[in-house]
C-alpha cells in the first residue's frame, strides 16, 4: 500500500535496542525494557502522525 501510494520503494529496518538480555531460570527472557522501548517508539509514531506527519 505504501509502494503504490508513494510510488517508492519500502525498505523496512530494525529499530531495535541494544541490550543485555539474560535468560531466567524459567529459560525466558523478560526484556520489560524491550517492551517499554517499543511502546515508548510506537506511541512517538502515534503523536508525530497526529501533528500531520504522514
Amino acid at each position: 500500500m505504501v509502494c503504490e501510494r508513494y510510488e517508492i520503494p519500502l525498505i523496512i529496518v530494525e529499530n531495535g535496542l541494544d541490550a543485555n538480555d539474560v535468560c531466567s531460570e524459567d529459560t525466558k527472557f523478560h526484556d520489560i525494557y524491550h517492551i517499554d522501548y517499543l511502546r515508548d517508539h510506537i506511541q512517538a509514531m502515534r503523536e508525530v502522525i497526529e501533528d500531520g506527519v504522514t
